[in-house]
């Protein structure tokens, strides 16, 4: 099946999701796989960390496509850990501005060391084309901490989605004299026959 990605965000935001999460700062450093991260400071389970939304893939999906899959990955890392430190509290889509369907947030505790975590779905969501490939599509993160007492310094250095799709296939067993997908053809076949 034909795909696009992994495509990295053009827009990244830190949003407060209600209550006192921890902000992150410089999420644009989420933009690229360079070691230089969005850092959200001090997450626990009390205290988790405000929504790390990165946006705006840039896809170009065909408007005739059908979604089938997404991947969501993520390059982060924990630092400062006190006993359990942190996970992901959150992983969702985001379409149309709007967070949505099913939460794919990872259980593993956070790595010392940069890890690549990736989930794969349409997470009970059935975007069109040109849905994904607007602006205001994408993914959004929170990471809290895991158990009472645990604590992290919650870094995400890259955030990547990859889109599969499938697209019509002609066949001609089906569609003998349709003109649905060839229209071209068949108004040049007329015109030919108007002279």
């Amino acid at each position: 099946m034909p795909s696009q990605g992994p495509s990295n965000p053009a827009t990244a935001a830190s949003i407060n999701q209600g209550g006192t999460p921890i902000a992150w700062s410089t999420p644009n450093n989420i933009f690229t796989s360079n070691d230089v991260r969005a850092i959200a400071a001090n997450v626990t389970s009390v205290t988790p960390s405000e929504r790390l939304e990165a946006t705006n893939f840039g896809f170009t999906i065909p408007g005739d496509a059908t979604i089938t899959s997404f991947d969501l990955t993520r390059e982060r890392r924990a630092a400062n850990v006190v006993f359990n430190g942190i996970i992901e509290d959150t992983l969702k889509l985001i379409i149309g501005g709007v967070v949505g369907g099913d939460n794919a947030a990872d259980p593993t505790q956070w790595e010392t060391t940069d890890t690549t975590y990736t989930a794969t779905g349409l997470f009970g969501l059935t975007p069109t084309p040109a849905e994904v490939n607007a602006s205001n599509f994408g993914v959004a993160v929170i990471a809290t901490g895991n158990g009472v007492g645990s604590s992290a310094d919650a870094e995400v250095d890259n955030i990547t989605v990859t889109v599969t799709y499938t697209v019509p296939v002609f066949d001609p067993a089906v569609f003998p004299h349709s003109s649905q997908y060839y229209p071209q053809v068949h108004r040049r076949q007329a015109r030919m026959i108007a002279f």
